[in-house]
């Protein structure tokens, strides 16, 4: 759910009061995400320091929805029209069952080449907590399929008339054949087209190798959006002994940057 405020006064209640409801309820931190997070965070609460991320979102109120700006994936584009492509939606529990196949099917391809890294990048996040999204209309899943065999799948959280790439993944032979340029550009296309505004594609992972997820946002069209996320100091003893710590590290890392 997303918290909608008229002004930064606003805001601030709100999180007073989820910061009251931390100490009463004996929570050590309280931390908001920056994930597609459009409120006004700077002058939240005392004690409290942004979080920043950027972000790589596509605005859908442009007239020309689709700004490929990028020969690589006009190339991939044209490549995948070769394996005759469908995009359906499948927000069932079949269709979680194959995002979590392709989750690891795709975890498996980068971890040969690249580092390793967290499937579920979100804390808490599992197959029960997927499929309530689902149910409860907060997510869709959508499958890129060639002869009706999955190769691409998306989860996506839909609200507001925005959308938030949630889970994204790709076999072998999506990555052939190209096949994630042309789900991009349906997608985008269904949701202009059902009166979505805007289409966050997500940030990037830290790391050289993933300067590949960067370029293909940007040859999509989509800018990069800079997003605050909050987070307080530990609020309980005996680990708010280390706050000061904690004071120190933020100051060094500001003075490093």
């Amino acid at each position: 759910p997303q918290i909608i405020c008229s002004a930064v006064t606003d805001m601030r209640q709100v999180l007073e009061s989820i910061l009251s409801y931390a100490k009463q309820n004996y929570y050590n931190r309280l931390v908001i995400s920056s994930y597609d997070n459009w409120q006004n965070l700077i002058e939240a609460i005392p004690e409290s320091y942004l979080n920043q991320r950027e972000d790589y979102v596509f605005d859908l109120t442009l007239p020309n929805p689709h700004l490929i700006h990028s020969s690589r994936f006009k190339k991939n584009y044209k490549k995948s029209l070769l394996t005759h492509p469908q995009v359906v939606e499948n927000s069932t529990s079949e269709g979680i069952s194959n995002l979590l196949h392709l989750l690891k099917t795709t975890h498996h391809i980068r971890l040969s080449k690249y580092s390793d890294y967290d499937v579920f990048y979100l804390p808490h996040t599992n197959e029960h907590q997927l499929q309530k999204l689902i149910d409860n209309k907060m997510g869709r899943v959508y499958e890129i399929r060639v002869e009706n065999q999955v190769h691409g799948i998306a989860l996506n959280l839909e609200a507001n008339h925005s959308v938030f790439a949630l889970f994204m993944a790709y076999d072998e032979f999506a990555y052939k054949n190209g096949l994630a340029a042309y789900f991009f550009y349906q997608l985008i296309d269904r949701y202009k087209n059902e009166g979505f505004t805007r289409f966050n594609l997500g940030g990037i992972p830290k790391g050289k190798e993933n300067s590949g997820i960067k370029v293909f946002k940007e040859s999509i069209g989509a800018q990069s959006i800079r997003l605050n996320g909050l987070t307080t100091n530990f609020l309980l003893y005996p680990q708010k002994i280390l706050n000061p710590i904690l004071h120190l590290v933020r100051m060094m890392k500001k003075l490093h940057n």
